[in-house]
């Protein structure tokens, strides 16, 4: 008797262990790949950021046409916005938008192209970028959206 309940408190354990590793990431599910872009995704949270855009170019290159490629590309934006390249940034988020319309990345994308617009001080380009996204109303920034394009077109702020 005492044989049985050690053997399923063994098969408890590893199957407990099982769900809690197979369930922790949907990257680390994705093998190789997944783990390759968690490293990247990594540094960029790190602020090692011209790593991240440099190994995001070349996942791009190994792994085209992967799941992963928009937010990728999305990140190597986020990264060239991060040094202060916003010519750059711009290009890769364009690029996002081109290459994956409709996506979470794109919308993302985006908000961010009306944001550097906000910091080159081209109030006319960030309120058509904000009102586009308004109109569109199917991302995560359509908020956020609504609420710079009020405050550019504040009284306060018009020439």
């Amino acid at each position: 008797m005492l044989n049985r309940i050690r053997s399923s408190s063994a098969a408890f354990l590893v199957l407990l262990a099982w769900m809690l590793f197979s369930t922790t990431s949907c990257t680390k599910r994705k093998g190789a790949v997944g783990l390759e872009f968690e490293k990247l995704r990594q540094q960029v949270f790190a602020g090692e950021l011209n790593q991240a855009a440099q190994g995001f170019e070349v996942f791009l290159k190994q792994h085209r046409g992967h799941a992963l490629c928009a937010r990728a590309t999305f990140l190597i934006g986020k990264s060239r916005l991060g040094t202060g390249e916003l010519e750059e940034a711009e290009k890769w988020f364009s690029q996002t938008m081109h290459d994956y319309p409709g996506s979470e990345e794109s919308n993302k994308a985006q908000f961010k192209i009306a944001m550097i617009r906000v910091m080159q001080r081209d109030q006319e380009a960030a309120i058509t970028e904000l009102e586009s996204i308004v109109q569109q109303a199917n991302g995560p920034y359509t908020p956020e959206a609504q609420v710079w394009l009020a405050y550019l077109k504040a009284p306060a702020l018009q020439p």
